[in-house]
């Protein structure tokens, strides 16, 4: 009798444990089905804050940063392991360090999508023609764009002279290329390939698109160039990139490429290594 009076009473609490970490977990569960919408926006706040306060900055990082719990309180290891990247990446921009995020992030999102991916689909089994045709027609785009615009990275970073400017064209190419691939590899992995895969569903991709490329042109207010025709530039040029990733089943690198050429002819037209 006193045994089953006792089964009784640890079923109810065992309930009860069960009701109350559903009400406190309740709130958190909400978190991860806004986070593919939330992380965007938080990242976006990081670029437009970094010369404006390192509090805005702050804010920004505490909100991945909460993203990041909330994904691990439920059990989704993946997303969590994605926003906690994106933490510790845009964590030196608080102390004004923002031009060290594409390094450490590129390192960190190689190693994720390599995780998440395998290496044969990062890579491709084919070469997609109809995203090779996209993506020559881009960088061509990019090329006029750059030609027109004359963009000067040191108009827009706050630097009077570009880092190694002027010592000679072997050093200036490995520059370029160093830059090109490393900004390529951390924006596309980032933006194109992360935070799309945190999306479950793969309804209203086109309106997925364009809200990722809207707060990635947002993100470039302070970029090469910079203000209303730099948002512009790249929210497109994003939007574009979308297209490149949609059409080449799934190979990432092929993404990266893309932009790598893309940045190689912005970049090194700052740098004065085409003449137009």
């Amino acid at each position: 009798m006193h045994e089953a009076a006792a089964g009784r009473v640890r079923r109810l609490s065992s309930a009860t444990i069960i009701r109350d970490r559903a009400q406190l977990l309740g709130p958190v569960r909400a978190v991860p089905s806004g986070g593919p919408w939330l992380i965007p926006v938080a990242i976006a706040m990081v670029y437009l804050g970094s010369p404006v306060s390192p509090w805005w900055v702050l804010g920004a990082v505490g909100i991945l940063a909460a993203v990041a719990g909330a994904y691990a309180l439920v059990g989704d290891r993946g997303r969590a392991v994605f926003a906690a990247a994106c933490v510790v990446a845009f964590a030196p921009a608080i102390f004004g360090w923002s031009i060290a995020t594409p390094g450490i992030g590129a390192v960190l999102l190689v190693a994720y999508t390599l995780r998440i991916r395998g290496r044969r689909a990062v890579i491709g089994r084919t070469v997609p023609v109809t995203a090779t045709i996209v993506a020559a027609v881009v960088c061509a785009g990019v090329a006029v764009f750059q030609h027109v615009t004359l963009a000067s990275a040191a108009g827009t970073i706050g630097w009077t002279s570009l880092p190694g400017q002027n010592a000679g064209f072997p050093v200036v190419l490995i520059i370029v290329l160093a830059a090109s691939a490393t900004n390529a590899t951390f924006e596309e992995l980032l933006w194109r390939i992360g935070i799309d895969g945190l999306f479950t569903s793969r309804q209203h991709l086109l309106l997925r698109s364009v809200f990722i490329s809207a707060l990635f042109g947002l993100s470039h207010i302070h970029g090469t160039p910079s203000g209303v025709l730099g948002m512009t530039f790249a929210g497109l040029f994003g939007l574009t990139m979308c297209l490149v990733r949609d059409t080449s089943r799934g190979a990432v690198l092929w993404v990266i490429a893309a932009h790598f050429v893309a940045d190689v002819i912005l970049i090194g037209g700052a740098y004065g290594l085409f003449v137009w």
